[in-house]
């Protein structure tokens, strides 16, 4: 399950994060802090892409784990884009 900064929840995200990537291909992640609680992992950084401005900036992400596979993923910007 993948949820965005909206709250917006995709339960069946592989075909969306090929189009994302097919748009966007050099957009990253950059982790600067990580913390593991249980089965949640946090994480705080930034994003970049050069080819969209509004994807760049401050954002912390959690993953949760079961079954040693990510069963969610949630994104939140810690900025105003």
């Amino acid at each position: 399950m993948f949820i965005d900064n909206s709250g917006d929840v995709d339960n069946n995200m592989k075909e969306g994060w090929r189009q994302f990537f097919a748009n966007y291909p050099d957009y990253r992640n950059i982790f600067t802090s990580v913390t593991v609680a249980d089965n949640v992992v946090v994480m705080i950084g930034y994003s970049i892409c050069s080819n969209e401005r509004r994807l760049n900036g401050p954002s912390m992400w959690t993953a949760k784990i079961r079954d040693r596979r990510v069963s969610e993923w949630r994104v939140y910007w810690l900025d105003q884009r």
